[in-house]
């Protein structure tokens, strides 16, 4: 699964290199269906990890903007990985500080 996984995202990557619209929406399409299948073969819920995952995102986005200390658009992306990171290891921390 993980081989065909590789195999899809390299495809993916010749589409973007070669600019061709339609053959990267048709390699997305295909990636992201190689990602489903290797979540049903792993026992998981593919719809399920998504909509957790799309919760850690948005929780990990809203305390960029509770820490940063202006607009985040505003901020450089050297920040933005900054804020990221510690927003993403206190996800993990024992008291929860973000």
């Amino acid at each position: 699964m993980f081989d065909k996984l590789h195999e899809e995202e390299e495809e993916l990557r010749e589409a973007v290199a070669a600019g061709d619209p339609v053959r990267i929406e048709a390699e997305v399409g295909d990636l992201l269906f190689t990602a489903v299948n290797v979540a049903r073969w792993a026992g998981v819920e593919p719809e399920d990890a998504l909509r957790r995952m799309l919760n850690r995102f948005t929780a990990r986005f809203q305390a960029m903007e509770r820490q940063a200390d202006r607009p985040l658009r505003d901020l450089s992306p050297p920040e933005w990985d900054a804020l990221w990171e510690r927003s993403k290891a206190a996800e993990t921390a024992p008291d929860h500080p973000v």
